[in-house]
C-alpha cells in the first residue's frame, strides 16, 4: 500500500520506500515502451523508483543491442570445446576477442556483451556456465590443468581419426620460442646483445628445420635497414616487449610452415605442437589453422618436457662461437642488423638432425609406438 507525507512546506509527498512487486515494474516498462510514458510519470503511478526503472531500461537495451545470436554463440561454444580437448585453457580475453570477431560480421554492427562492466561480467559468467553444461562430457573442456596430458591428448587424436599421423615423423611440427634473456648460461657479452631478440623455431620429428621467426624488440615497424640486410627467406616481425602474437603466428604458419608443407609435399593434416602458455588459441588462429590443414595442440610444460632444450643448448653455444669470431673478422660490433644473416649461420652449423630425432623420440615415448623411427 502507498502513503503519503508532507515535507516542510505541508505539500504532500509519495514516500520512496515503498515496496514493489515484478508486476509493477512490468507495467511500468510497459507504459515507456508501448505507450511512451515518461518514466517520470510511470514510476508514479506504477509505484517504482525513477532510478530503478532508469537502470533497468538501459540494462535491456545494451543487452538487446549485444546480445549474441544462436549462430554466434555455437560458433563460440564449438571454438572454446576445441580449445580445450587441444590442451588450451580458455582465457576470458580470447573470449573478448572472439565475440567481438563474430559480432563484426554482423549488420548493423553491435558490441559484444562480455565488456568490462558488471553487466558485462555477468554475461560472461552465465555464458560459460551455459556452454560448461552443453556437454555431458565435462571432462573434455578444462578451465584449469589438465590432469594427464598425454591420456587427453591422445584420446582427442584418436575421437578425431588422427592418431596415425603419429607414424609419420615429417607430419609432426614443435614451435617453440628461443628467448635470450632467459638464457642465463650463456656468457653475458654475447646474452647481453641478443637479450631482447626472440626467436620462434619450428623443427620436425624426423629432423629438420623450417626458417624461424625473428621478433625485433622495437613498437612499431622493424627498421629499413635490419629488413634490407634479413635475407630473403627469413621471417622478421617487431613486437616491443619481444612476444609471438596470436596475430602473428597465424602469419607464420600461413607464410612460412604452409610453405614448407606443400614445397616438400607433406601430407595434410600435420600436427603441430605449441607451448600452451606462449601460445593463444584465439578465434582467428584457430580458423587459419583449420585453413592449412594444421593440428595445433598445446604442450603443458608442467607435464612434458619439450624435446627443444638440447637443439637450443648448441644453438647457444653456436652464438657463443660465432658471434666473437664475426666481429673479429668483420673488424666492427655486432648490431641486430647482422642478426639475421648470423643467425642463418649458426643454424647450419648447430642443429644437428640426430639430436632432434632423438630427442622427439624419449619425448613422446608415453603413446607406446615410435613416432620418430618408422
Amino acid at each position: 500500500m502507498s502513503s503519503m507525507s508532507e515535507d516542510s512546506n505541508g505539500v504532500p509527498r509519495r514516500k520512496n520506500c515503498n515496496t514493489y512487486t515484478r508486476q509493477d515494474l512490468k507495467n511500468a516498462i510497459n507504459l515507456i515502451v508501448e505507450r511512451g510514458t515518461s518514466i517520470r510519470r510511470a514510476a508514479y503511478m506504477c509505484n517504482v523508483p525513477r532510478t530503478t526503472l532508469s537502470t533497468y531500461l538501459k540494462s535491456i537495451t545494451h543487452g538487446k543491442i549485444s546480445k549474441l545470436h544462436p549462430q554466434e554463440e555455437q560458433a563460440l561454444y564449438q571454438w572454446m570445446t576445441d580449445c580445450c580437448k587441444r590442451g588450451f585453457s580458455i582465457k576470458k580475453r580470447n573470449v573478448e576477442t572472439a565475440a567481438e570477431a563474430l559480432v563484426q560480421k554482423s549488420v548493423p554492427a553491435r558490441t559484444h556483451p562480455f565488456q568490462d562492466t558488471e553487466f558485462g561480467k555477468r554475461c560472461y559468467q552465465k555464458f560459460v556456465k551455459r556452454w560448461v553444461t552443453t556437454d555431458r562430457l565435462k571432462d573434455r573442456k578444462h578451465l584449469g590443468v589438465i590432469a594427464d596430458w598425454f591420456l587427453h591428448i591422445e584420446s582427442y587424436l584418436m575421437e578425431s581419426n588422427l592418431f596415425e599421423i603419429l607414424s609419420h615423423p615429417n607430419r609432426i611440427f614443435l614451435c617453440d620460442e628461443l628467448r635470450f634473456r632467459e638464457r642465463v648460461e650463456m656468457q653475458e657479452p654475447v646474452r647481453a646483445v641478443l637479450k631482447k631478440m626472440t626467436m620462434l623455431y619450428t623443427f620436425s620429428a624426423a629432423g629438420e628445420h623450417l626458417s624461424p621467426l625473428l621478433v625485433y624488440p622495437y613498437r612499431r615497424d622493424v627498421p629499413p635497414d635490419i629488413v634490407k640486410a634479413a635475407p630473403k627467406n627469413c621471417a622478421i616481425v617487431a613486437h616491443e616487449y619481444g612476444q609471438v602474437t596470436p596475430k602473428t603466428f597465424a602469419a607464420y604458419l600461413d607464410k612460412v610452415v604452409d610453405k614448407y608443407v606443400t614445397a616438400n609435399n607433406v601430407t595434410k593434416p600435420v600436427i603441430i605442437f605449441v607451448d600452451e602458455s606462449q601460445v593463444d588459441l584465439t578465434l582467428h588462429l584457430h580458423n587459419t589453422c583449420k585453413r592449412l590443414g594444421i593440428v595445433l595442440l598445446g604442450l603443458t610444460a608442467a607435464q612434458v618436457v619439450k624435446p627443444t632444450a638440447n637443439v637450443f643448448n648448441d644453438i647457444c653455444a653456436g652464438w657463443e662461437q660465432e658471434l666473437p669470431k664475426f666481429e673479429k673478422e668483420s673488424s666492427r660490433s655486432f648490431t641486430l642488423a647482422d642478426c639475421a644473416g648470423l643467425m642463418q649461420t649458426v643454424n647450419q652449423r648447430y642443429i644437428k638432425r640426430e639430436v632432434l630425432t632423438e630427442d622427439f623420440k624419449a619425448r613422446y615415448y608415453q603413446y607406446g609406438r615410435d613416432c620418430v623411427h618408422r
